[in-house]
């Protein structure tokens, strides 16, 4: 019968020398764990000569200070035998070498979070699921952007603990969440969606620690109340830098989407700007998750939830809008969603799916708008969000329809909003009388 297997080792001090060792060259003296016949090693710090060694401890030779090294190397061999032993009772038969090399390197593997570090945490979490494809690759990196920035926060505002940009997985604490809110608000600038998203990441991880049992469930919950909530007033912070198109390029716009030089998918990008137009400034991302259904041809009326705000709201079906629809419905295949820029199956209340199509789909069409604007000789780079500044200036300047009109239609959540966004740009006086909404812009083919 053998015997029974330890269950933890103990811990040896090893000079390092060679067999053909010099007997006047100093060797470094290390920790020694043995599992599984497999060695685990790390300097002392402390180096010795072979003739000062007897096998455990340094000789009196070594020098007048040789009974306190030995006392600092048995006391810390002592200590790192004590976790050894606290971590094999806690976790029996997951004691590993990479462990013990945790133990050694001061990882507090004992701690209920295992002396997992943070950051790396989350980031082994974004890619467990993007190897399951549970996230888009966009979304993985957006993550991976996020925990950098975070690593940042740690380092600029001194919270870092075991290294400058790290912290252990359990000293994540709602008070910390906060200051990293108030570091992207006031340092990074970002906005409320902004931060929402890099809190994504951080939020979804602890909440997996928790199922783990690494970090509190309390702690956990309060983690999740982390996020901004994302009031009416999101639009206020809606910057205008000026740039629109007047009449005549919305007439030069529409003629080049009309010649035969315009490549298909450019003309379709043109027919949805226009639309967006036309539609009374929709943003993109009401573009994309626009569905048939929304459109209520008799009464003349677009309903439908702002992506953006998440408020429900009204627009008149204008005739330039309805138009394109009947066009766009006679080439292309009906589909749920009116662009085909979403499969029909598409969830509409996943919000980070959203973000992600949203961020994919302007790429791709200011990409091509830009090309559209040099050809058609814009003083300025031509972008999707240009065709709600553009609606706003001619509903206001033009047609001199009222502000609080303009507001509701934009989806602002009042006419403050509206007027702080546009009121450098608006004449002194606005007439309030004449409320008209056949927006004069020719309308291009749509071709198959």
């Amino acid at each position: 019968m053998g015997r029974n297997r330890k269950l933890f080792p103990n811990g040896k001090l090893r000079l390092m020398a060679p067999k053909n060792a010099q007997t006047d060259k100093r060797y470094s003296i290390c920790y020694e764990y043995c599992i599984f016949r497999k060695p685990v090693r790390r300097q002392s710090g402390y180096t010795a000569r072979i003739a000062d060694w007897d096998g455990e401890q340094l000789k009196a030779s070594y020098g007048q200070d040789y009974r306190e090294v030995n006392n600092i190397l048995a006391n810390r061999i002592s200590k790192y035998d004590a976790i050894v032993a606290q971590y094999a009772q806690e976790h029996p038969n997951r004691l590993t070498a990479d462990i013990i090399k945790d133990i050694l390197d001061g990882k507090g593997v004992c701690r209920q979070d295992e002396g997992k570090d943070f950051c790396d945490f989350v980031l082994s979490y974004l890619q467990s699921e993007y190897n399951k494809h549970k996230i888009s690759f966009s979304t993985y990196n957006n993550g991976r952007s996020a925990i950098n920035i975070f690593k940042q926060f740690l380092v600029s505002t001194s919270h870092g603990t075991y290294k400058t940009d790290s912290i252990y997985l359990g000293e994540i604490t709602p008070e910390l969440l906060n200051e990293y809110i108030l570091f992207k608000q006031n340092i990074k600038h970002n906005c409320s969606a902004t931060i929402n998203h890099a809190l994504t990441p951080i939020i979804k991880a602890c909440k997996y620690a928790c199922a783990l049992g690494l970090i509190d469930h309390k702690i956990g919950v309060l983690l999740e109340d982390c996020r901004i909530t994302e009031i009416e007033e999101y639009d206020a912070n809606e910057k205008f830098d000026g740039k629109y198109l007047v009449e005549e390029q919305l007439s030069r716009l529409a003629q080049y989407c009309d010649e035969e030089l315009c490549r298909d998918r450019q003309r379709e990008y043109i027919i949805m700007f226009l639309f967006a137009f036309h539609a009374c400034g929709l943003r993109v991302s009401d573009i994309i998750t626009l569905r048939w259904k929304d459109i209520d041809f008799e009464h003349k009326k677009i309903t439908k939830n702002q992506i953006k705000t998440k408020q429900r709201n009204t627009i008149p079906l204008t005739q330039g809008a309805k138009d394109i629809l009947e066009n766009w419905e006679k080439t292309h295949s009906k589909q749920h969603f009116v662009f085909g820029l979403l499969p029909d199956d598409f969830d509409l209340n996943n919000a980070e799916d959203i973000y992600n199509r949203r961020n994919s789909v302007t790429a791709s069409i200011n990409q091509s708008l830009r090309v559209v604007g040099e050809k058609i000789g814009l003083p300025f780079t031509l972008t999707f969000h240009v065709a709600r500044h553009s609606f706003a200036m001619y509903a206001l300047n033009e047609k001199k329809i009222q502000m609080s009109k303009v507001s509701q239609m934009l989806g602002h959540a009042s006419s403050e909003i509206t007027e702080r966004i546009y009121a450098k740009y608006l004449p002194k006086t606005l007439s309030d009388d004449l409320i008209d909404m056949s927006l004069d812009i020719p309308i291009p083919k749509i071709k198959k």
